[in-house]
C-alpha cells in the first residue's frame, strides 16, 4: 500500500482516480487545487503525487516543486486535458 495525493480541479476525474487506487489498497488523499494539494503534502508526505497541470489557483508543476523540496526522489505524475 502506497499513499497518494491527487490534486485535481476535475472533481470527477479526482474521485475515479481516487477510487480506482484505493479499491487496489492504496490510501487516497484528494486536494481540489495547489494550495489544498501543498496544504496536505506539507503535514504528511505522500509516496506518489499525481495532479493536474493547469488549476484555477496554479499549476501542477509548482505542486510538484514542493513535493521535491521535501523528497527529491519522490515520483510525480501530471495529467492534462490541454493539447497545448
Amino acid at each position: 500500500m502506497i499513499r497518494v495525493l491527487i490534486a485535481d480541479d476535475e472533481v470527477n476525474l479526482r474521485r475515479i482516480l481516487a477510487s480506482i487506487l484505493a479499491a487496489d489498497g492504496h490510501e487516497v488523499v484528494e486536494a481540489g487545487g495547489v494550495g489544498e494539494g501543498t496544504a496536505a503534502f506539507s503535514s504528511s508526505p505522500f509516496d506518489l503525487v499525481i495532479t493536474e497541470h493547469r488549476m484555477p489557483d496554479g499549476h501542477g508543476l509548482a505542486l510538484l516543486a514542493v513535493c521535491r523540496e521535501v523528497d527529491a526522489a519522490g515520483p510525480g505524475v501530471v495529467l492534462t486535458a490541454y493539447a497545448t
